[in-house]
């Protein structure tokens, strides 16, 4: 921060590798005592950003030394990262519900989808269903990434699209019309609805009190 209390913004030239430049400003500016890095917290926008900065960690590391913390926030693939990073932030006195598991997540979906069937479909049951529900399940986390709510998914005017597309749309409805009680009941919410509200929670923090470095 700036003696102003302003943040302090740098930029890298484009014909230097991001990456190496990042970590050498960093260790310049932080890596005072064993320590300095390690208190760090670097937000990165994808799972490709966060190994190119590891890696320029490890050939700058010389002897070794302590890396900051790193959270990839940008990423569809939401990166577990990211909450490892930001649990910190959770308020004891309002803390955030937990992630529901990955694979609880999936035997949920598939009993959902096994016991809803559009009309005119045929059933679809066992190892079908199950691969199903992990298709539903990365529509979830890519909506609430997107922070666009399920019913603006299904309420979609199709027109002539081909009838496959309508039995498509039919099966989202489950993530309207059944999954968000199923989810209540286990007390947990989905891991992308965490990390947004852990991201939201980060941002109010930040805003009423800056990182001092």
């Amino acid at each position: 921060m700036t003696a102003a209390g302003r943040p302090a913004l740098y930029s890298i030239p484009v014909h230097r590798a991001f990456a190496d430049a990042l970590v050498a400003g960093l260790i310049a500016r932080h890596g005072d005592g064993a320590l300095g890095l390690a208190q760090g917290l670097v937000l990165l926008p994808s799972n490709r950003a966060l190994g190119a900065v590891q890696a320029a960690f490890v050939r700058a590391g010389g002897k070794g030394l302590l890396m900051p913390r790193l959270a990839v926030i940008g990423d569809a693939d939401l990166d577990e990262s990211v909450a490892l990073a930001l649990d910190a932030i959770d308020d004891e006195v309002e803390p955030i519900p937990p992630a529901i598991d990955a694979l609880r997540r999936r035997l949920l979906l598939s009993e959902l989808i096994e016991r809803h069937t559009p009309p005119g479909e045929a059933p679809i049951t066992g190892a079908a269903a199950f691969q199903l529900a992990e298709g539903l399940a990365r529509v979830i986390d890519q909506l609430q990434y997107e922070e666009v709510a399920a019913s603006a998914l299904v309420d979609l005017d199709l027109g002539a699209f081909a009838d496959h597309w309508r039995a498509s749309l039919d099966r989202l409805r489950l993530l309207v019309d059944h999954w968000p009680a199923v989810l209540a009941r286990t007390g947990a919410i989905d891991r992308a609805d965490r990390r947004n509200r852990l991201l939201d929670r980060v941002t109010a923090a930040w805003r009423a009190a800056p990182p001092a470095r």
